[in-house]
C-alpha cells in the first residue's frame, strides 16, 4: 500500500506573481518613481511653507501668497501622484504601488491640513470657493490613488499593501464625509452639535 503523497498547495489564480523585470527594466522603474515622487514633494513642502507662512490673519496683501498660488501648487502635486500611480500600474511593480499609496496618504494629510489652516485663518472671506475646492479635490484625489495602488499591490502579494489599505480607505471615507457635509442637513446639524460641544468644553 503506497504511502499518501500530500497535496501541493495550488496558487490563487487572483493573484498572479508580478512578472520579474529585467535589470535596467527594473533600473529605469526606480528612477522614474523616485523624480515623480520628488516632483510631487517639492510643491508639497512649498504648500506646505505658503499655509503656515504665507497665511496671515490680520495682514492679507502685504504677507499672503495670491490663493491661485496654492490652487497651482496643489493640482502640480495631484497631477504627479497620479503620473506615479500610472506608470507604477503600467509597471506592475509591488514597491512602486505601495511608494504612490504612501504618498497619497501623505498628500491626503497635507491638503486636509491646508484646507483646515486656511479655513482658521479666516481665508473663506478672501478666497473663491474654486480655491477651497481644489485642495480638497487634492485631498480626494490623493485618497483614491492612494487606495487604487495599495488593492493593486495587494493583489500583486504586497504584504505591506494589504496592511495600508484600511488607512487609505480611512482617507476615502473622510472625504466622502466631506463631500455629504457640504449639501446634507443632517451631517451639518452633526457637525454643528460638535462645535458647539467643543466650544463649551474649551471655553467653559
Amino acid at each position: 500500500m503506497s504511502a499518501r503523497q500530500p497535496s501541493k498547495r495550488q496558487p490563487d489564480p487572483a493573484t498572479p506573481p508580478p512578472a520579474e523585470q529585467p535589470r535596467g527594466s527594473l533600473l529605469v522603474s526606480i528612477l522614474v518613481l523616485v523624480l515623480l515622487t520628488l516632483a510631487a514633494a517639492g510643491p508639497s513642502v512649498a504648500l506646505g511653507w505658503g499655509i503656515l507662512e504665507r497665511i496671515k490673519k490680520d495682514d492679507v496683501d502685504a504677507a499672503g501668497w495670491h490663493p491661485s498660488i496654492f490652487a497651482i501648487l496643489a493640482w502640480t502635486i495631484l497631477l504627479c501622484v497620479i503620473a506615479a500611480l500610472v506608470f507604477a500600474l503600467l509597471r506592475r511593480v509591488q514597491w512602486g504601488l505601495v511608494l504612490v499609496g504612501v504618498l497619497g496618504m501623505a498628500t491626503f494629510a497635507l491638503a486636509l491640513f491646508a484646507f483646515g489652516s486656511a479655513w482658521a485663518a479666516e481665508r473663506q472671506n478672501y478666497w473663491d470657493a474654486y480655491h477651497f475646492a481644489v485642495l480638497f479635490w487634492l485631498a480626494a484625489g490623493s485618497a483614491l490613488a492612494s487606495s487604487v495602488a495599495l488593492v493593486a499591490g495587494g493583489r500583486l502579494g504586497s504584504h505591506a499593501a494589504r496592511v495600508l489599505q484600511g488607512p487609505a480607505a480611512v482617507c476615502l471615507l473622510i472625504c466622502a464625509l466631506a463631500w455629504l457635509w457640504t449639501w446634507n442637513p443632517w451631517l451639518q446639524s452633526i457637525e454643528g452639535w460638535i462645535a458647539r460641544a467643543l466650544f463649551l468644553a474649551t471655553h467653559n
